[in-house]
């Protein structure tokens, strides 16, 4: 832990750490708009094409969005006093990860599609650690079952409420039911995308796959939207049957804003892609130059990604913040929650950010799909 030295202007102890991190970021933004105005100036003097615009516009897009994140980030290593906070951590690095992802793809076209399922792959990690998020914000699981209990027991309902469009299936009962099925839609979602990354990479590489053929059947484009809206839909829906259950026991953590922060990055996305190869295959969207007219399609929505990056990452800095589990001495608010009163080291932050409790819970639901199977085949047999 770092030694704190005091502030004298208000009194508060302060990192040098911190203190570094600051002033690094108000340098670093006087250098991006000092390099801005020159770009642009080069830009207009040289009477540059649409696309090499575009490219530069949105460089600087990711320089603004960049830094931002990274010193959200930094500052939540500095001030490591949970274990939720590696939530908010894998949540930040949205940004960082959309932003570069999205802007080379913008440059390097050819290359692309690589770059997008990669992009693919970490949101359904994202959607994943949301959910954690919420499920331990309530405690161990236990706890979260007995909270789930009694709240069937003051309610007079031991059954969820079916939200639409699933309204039809048999209610979940309010215990280990209820939480074990909202976590597999949700994981269903990290497998389904996963899979699917990885089919349009071998797809791709083979050349059976080109995004905007709606009329092609032949073509994995079609199959994968349609695949990919369905576990979307779901996992949504998982998402919002857990919020609705548990709205007055997640209050303090404010679920609802973080929700529609993280469902607007990753499933406007998806439908804005659908947009624009919508409008690709009705010839809205054009060839230019060089480029194919999926070329232009898949441009447009990297460009939008670059600047829609940058209202994330202020939306980001607020809505996920390291002052919700640290707060300055004398600020007069408490944390929503502090499991120490020391700064963990920031390499313990670091790994903590890391995804082993996806790798174990994925091989937590193999192992209990493998059991259920097995049971149902023939209930005589005893596990060992």
């Amino acid at each position: 832990m770092e030694k704190l030295v005091p502030d004298s202007k208000n009194n508060r102890k302060r990192s040098p750490w911190v203190i570094a991190a600051e002033v690094s970021l108000i340098l670093t933004y006087i250098l991006i708009t000092v390099l801005t105005c020159i770009v642009i100036w080069q830009l207009v003097a040289a009477r540059s094409e649409r696309h090499v615009i575009a490219w530069a516009v949105g460089a600087m897009c990711v320089a603004i969005a960049l830094p931002l994140s990274l010193h959200d980030v930094t500052m939540h290593l500095l001030h490591f006093v949970s274990p939720l906070q590696r939530f908010y951590i894998r949540i930040l690095w949205m940004v960082p990860i959309y932003s570069v992802e999205s802007w080379c793809a913008l440059r390097f076209t050819e290359q692309a599609i690589y770059f997008q399922i990669a992009r693919e792959a970490y949101e359904a990690y994202v959607i994943h650690s949301f959910f954690k998020l919420l499920l331990e914000f309530l405690g161990s699981k236990e706890n979260a079952i007995q909270i789930l209990r009694a709240k069937a027991t003051r309610t007079g309902h031991s059954t969820a409420h079916m939200l639409a469009p699933f309204c039809c299936l048999r209610p979940w009962k309010l215990n280990g039911e209820f939480l074990n099925r909202t976590r597999l839609c949700v994981f269903q979602y990290v497998i389904v995308r996963l899979v699917m990354a990885a089919a349009v990479f071998i797809a791709s590489v083979r050349g059976d796959y080109e995004e905007g053929q709606w009329d092609d059947m032949s073509n994995l484009f079609v199959y994968n939207v349609v695949i990919l809206n369905v576990s979307q839909l779901v996992a949504l829906w998982a998402l919002l049957m857990f919020y609705h259950e548990l709205t007055e026991e997640l209050q303090p953590l404010s679920p609802f804003p973080k929700f529609m922060a993280v469902k607007a990055v990753v499933f406007f996305s998806f439908w804005q892609s659908m947009v624009i190869s919508g409008l690709s295959f009705a010839n809205v969207i054009k060839p230019s130059l060089d480029f194919t007219q999926a070329e232009v399609a898949n441009g447009i929505q990297d460009f939008m990604i670059c600047f829609e990056m940058v209202l994330a990452a202020l939306s980001h800095r607020w809505l996920f913040s390291y002052r919700d589990f640290y707060r300055e001495p004398g600020d007069g608010q408490a944390p929503i929650q502090s499991t120490s009163t020391e700064f963990a080291s920031f390499a313990s932050g670091f790994i903590s950010m890391l995804p082993g409790d996806v790798v174990t819970e994925a091989g937590q639901i193999a192992a209990s799909g493998i059991k259920n199977a097995q049971k149902s085949l023939n209930p005589r047999v005893v596990l060992l």
